[in-house]
């Protein structure tokens, strides 16, 4: 724009605004071809007011220093159709899109681009007749409204980016290898690789919420610049796309690495302070990355894989990035199907309690049974509870599913207890954090209880170290009353998290059962870390507490844990989990029965 131009150049184009001398600079001689061309250096006369005009609007790119170069040919070519014969009012037109497309809008900025060039051509009294001024001042602007409303449907209003509307269109456009005259694609052919990144900003909302929405709208803006500035270029696209979300269209991407290096970059550009209306805002985001070749693919599937990267990003923590995976997606509609069929599949009876023993270390005397649930999906087999129970607790049906499993296990028991009155095993039946919050459960458990005739001291509820440690007045509450019914409680997987005793002391806890991957952890490679087993038994049975070990696998682990002084265990040395008609029948036989003796397991583990 402001490259100079020779003298023949100036005498071809003349008053048709092909003129491209810097602004400023004087007017070379040449033959003055209109009335217009006969005042000093017209152009840049109209060009410098109009920048300062528009300068004082703040309007988009107004007072930028490339502006001055943006409005030149514009001003050239009012000044040209303003003096040109025959007179073409409607040329005009074009020109007010282009300040639209230079990003200077509003009508503010609209009523000041007027009024100058109204008041300049005005002062140029060689143009004839105040009506030919009013008719491409009014053309002027019909352009600039009509292009204004075509930008403002395809603009967000706060950013200035593109909204979501201009960036499917260029995401077509690129997939399609055509771009629009909108779309900044440069692709003149077939895509080869495409990718989206969708980015969130974590803890938004508390700092619009806490400062205020023009603080939340200045860091909008602020996030928008940087993210402009790193995702600048031909090929990309850059929108805001939700309050707090941005999308990045990223045409002939180079592959996932690139668009992995971009990501990063952005969040470390993103971790940056920011300061918004005197205020330093330290704020991060997640990324979630779709990328794959162009060829066959449509625009609202990379932009679905994209958020639900995402989605995945977030789910690991502030300031995170994740790159779409098929075989993740996979499982996560399996886990979707799995959690809205689970109240169904315990209306249809799917669910099954399977029963696995707790022995007394070293004799192998049955003590106890853990009740344990499966399962029997009609497509996907035999599930074990880790296949959905984190799905029932995070959806909420594992309150109806626990309240099933706790009346089923009471039931067996106290068959089990009718078979063998004095020496009937006790059941162990897992508690959920949220069955343990609800203020009715106690009521539950003492209606089960009454409907079944189980000894209350024959029922012991597990509920994991986590829980126990987190657990707050309500559950501490109802772990109290259980406690005073005769109700046995246990701390299930110790040595999965916190692995603190301490915490026990306030909790009426009467076992602690000691989890598989533990003593795998501490025992790796034979009895290495017998003293750390040993110590732990022995804290225990000073606060007045049994141990259970689970996950025993062999016989000489049996005998060492014997020998560290913990007094019961269960895992497959001594028997599989097991229907109930099978435990059943061990009891009806004469004896006391010892462990590990044949069970046969017809349900997969």
């Amino acid at each position: 724009m402001n490259e100079q131009v020779q003298d023949g150049d100036r005498r071809r184009h003349g008053r048709a605004g092909a003129r491209q001398d810097p602004p400023g600079d004087p007017p070379a001689e040449s033959p003055v071809e209109s009335p217009v061309e006969s005042r000093t250096d017209p152009c840049a006369e109209l060009t410098g007011e109009w920048v300062s005009a528009l300068a004082a609007t703040g309007a988009g790119a107004a007072g930028s220093p490339g502006l001055a170069g943006v409005l030149r040919p514009l001003a050239a070519r009012v000044l040209g159709i303003a003096a040109g014969v025959p007179f073409q009012p409607q040329c005009a037109a074009g020109i007010g899109a282009a300040l639209v497309e230079a990003n200077v809008t509003g009508s503010e900025a609209l009523g000041r681009s007027l009024t100058v060039v109204g008041r300049h051509l005005a002062r140029a009294g060689e143009i004839p007749g105040s009506s030919r001024v009013s008719a491409l001042l009014e053309a002027l602007a019909g352009g600039y409204v009509r292009a204004l409303v075509s930008y403002q449907r395809r603009h967000d209003p706060l950013t200035g980016l593109a909204n979501r509307a201009l960036f499917l269109d260029n995401l077509a456009a690129a997939l399609s290898g055509s771009t629009g005259s909108t779309g900044p694609i440069g692709s003149t052919g077939p895509a080869g690789r495409i990718g989206v990144c969708s980015l969130d900003l974590d803890g938004f909302t508390p700092i619009n919420d806490t400062l205020g929405a023009a603080v939340g709208d200045g860091l909008l803006v602020a996030v928008a610049h940087r993210l402009a500035v790193l995702a600048a270029g031909p090929s990309a696209t850059l929108a805001r796309t939700g309050g707090d979300e941005f999308t990045l269209l990223v045409a002939d991407s180079g592959g996932t690495d690139a668009l992995v290096a971009l990501a990063r970059e952005i969040l470390t550009r993103i971790e940056q302070p920011f300061t918004v209306g005197g205020h330093r805002l330290c704020i991060t985001a997640c990324i979630g990355i779709a990328e794959r070749p162009a060829a066959g693919i449509g625009g609202a599937d990379v932009v679905r894989d994209a958020g639900r990267a995402l989605a995945w990003a977030q789910a690991e923590g502030p300031g995170r990035w994740a790159v779409y995976d098929p075989a993740r997606q996979a499982g996560d509609a399996v886990r979707l199907a799995l959690t809205a069929s689970m109240r169904s599949a315990l209306d249809a009876g799917q669910f099954s309690v399977v029963y696995q023993p707790i022995v007394q270390l070293p004799s192998g005397e049955l003590r106890g049974l853990e009740a344990l649930l499966r399962w029997q999906h009609p497509t996907l087999g035999m599930l074990p509870p880790e296949a959905f129970i984190a799905l029932a607790e995070e959806s909420g049906v594992i309150t109806p599913i626990g309240r099933w499993v706790m009346r089923t296990a009471c039931r067996q028991a106290a068959e089990w207890h009718r078979v063998r009155p004095g020496t009937a095993p006790f059941i162990s039946v897992n508690l959920s954090p949220q069955q343990a919050q609800d203020p009715g459960f106690v009521g539950e458990v003492a209606q089960v209880i009454a409907e079944t005739g189980l000894p209350p001291r024959l029922l012991q509820l597990e509920l994991t170290e986590s829980a126990l440690v987190e657990a707050d007045s309500r559950p501490l509450e109802t772990l109290q009353k259980l406690s005073a019914m005769g109700v046995r409680i246990a701390a299930d997987d110790f040595g999965s998290g916190y692995s603190n005793l301490a915490y026990l002391r306030r909790l009426p806890v009467d076992a602690l059962k000691l989890s598989a991957p533990f003593i795998r952890e501490v025992w790796p490679h034979g009895p290495a870390d017998e003293p750390i087993i040993a110590a732990l038994a022995g804290l225990a049975h000073t606060l007045g507490l049994d141990v259970t070990v689970e996950g025993v696998e062999t016989g000489e682990q049996a005998r060492q844990l014997a020998a560290l002084g913990c007094d019961t265990a269960q895992g497959w040395y001594f028997a599989p989990a097991v229907p109930g008609d099978q435990v059943t029948a061990v009891l009806r036989d004469a004896g006391r029965p010892q462990f590990p003796l044949g069970l046969s397991v017809p349900l997969d583990p």
